[in-house]
């Protein structure tokens, strides 16, 4: 009896964490998808400090697509996710799409504090890029880096985004690199 009811308080405890990308094969490109959350400020002017709030953790919502769109708007979009990195390699998020105007990244230090954000995005300049791409490329965690950490990002432009080894994004890109250059060819 014991063991069915330490295993139903165990279920009830998992039906309510929120999910943690897990990214286990250096190979693989993961959308946020069901891992990610976003938050709706209505009038763009949010601080991480007022996204930490309770209050407004509790009004995030599940990211249920593989790009999120919205109808043009004036809000800001706050986004967040949990990452474990079970690879030998740094892994990035990729912010699929060279039109976001600005980006605001937020990574956990080794305390768990969130410093100085990244800034970047096409308002900021080619120098704000971390990663020397036409797409948006933000730091998550090293190599063999299991620690949860959750990151945060705030943009105002519809993207999808990816997560995933430096190989394995730009194998993601291909693709539409070989378009681009076939388009502008002919």
């Amino acid at each position: 009896m014991k063991k069915i009811l330490f295993f139903m308080i165990y279920i009830s405890l998992d039906v309510f964490a929120e999910p943690i990308l897990k990214l286990n094969n250096q190979d693989e490109v993961l959308s946020l998808k069901n891992y990610g959350y976003y938050f709706e400020d209505k009038n763009g002017n949010y601080t991480l400090k007022d996204i930490l709030n309770k209050e407004n953790q509790e009004k995030f919502q599940k990211l249920d697509q593989d790009y999120f769109s919205r109808p043009a708007t004036k809000s800001a979009f706050w986004f967040k996710f949990d990452i474990s990195n079970l690879t030998d390699q740094d892994v990035w998020l990729l912010v699929a799409t060279s039109l976001a105007f600005e980006i605001d990244f937020y990574s956990p230090n080794e305390k768990g504090f969130y410093e100085r954000p990244v800034l970047t995005g096409i308002l900021r300049g080619e120098e704000s890029k971390l990663y020397p791409n036409n797409w948006f490329w933000l730091p998550l965690n090293k190599a063999k880096d299991i620690k949860i950490k959750t990151f945060y990002f705030r943009i105002t432009e519809e993207a999808p985004f990816r997560v995933g080894t430096t190989r394995s994004l730009i194998s993601f890109k291909a693709p539409y690199d070989y378009f681009t250059a076939g388009y502008f060819g002919v």
